[in-house]
């Protein structure tokens, strides 16, 4: 706050450091890490162009649009870099209150019903583990 009364405003294009102003949200957070992550890692281009951002909100949730170049051409190298680039944005998720969307399967309004009323769940495989934490432990 003391920052944006001095005018100086933070955003993912920052080269001043600034952690605070125009970063308000979750979502905010998690693009200016992903665009930091990117211009760190070690076969990404630091030569073209690097962007990470939102587009419009959909029913399926709200696309993040990530554009970069690999500074590897090998077509193989390249699907590996994209691959770990994706599985680890993925697992971090969680760590700033987001989660994928899915499409809801027959399965998952099975396993709803048995939540919603009151079964022991502790047999039943591939429950997401943020539906059955105690509740003093809910995220």
């Amino acid at each position: 706050q003391k920052q944006a009364a001095e005018g100086k405003v933070a955003n993912t294009d920052n080269p001043a450091g600034l952690v605070n102003g125009t970063i308000d949200t979750n979502v905010g957070l998690l693009r200016a890490y992903m665009t930091l992550y990117l211009k760190r890692h070690p076969f990404i281009s630091k030569d073209l162009l690097l962007m990470v951002r939102t587009l419009a909100p959909t029913e399926n949730g709200l696309p993040v649009q990530i554009y970069c170049f690999s500074s590897n051409k090998n077509w193989p190298s390249y699907e590996s870099i994209q691959a770990e680039i994706m599985e680890h944005f993925v697992s971090v998720l969680p760590e700033f209150g987001l989660y994928p969307f899915q499409n809801p399967t027959a399965r998952d309004y099975v396993i709803s019903g048995l939540i919603e009323s009151g079964k022991d769940l502790s047999t039943v495989d591939g429950i997401p583990w943020h539906s059955v934490l105690p509740k003093e432990e809910k995220v």
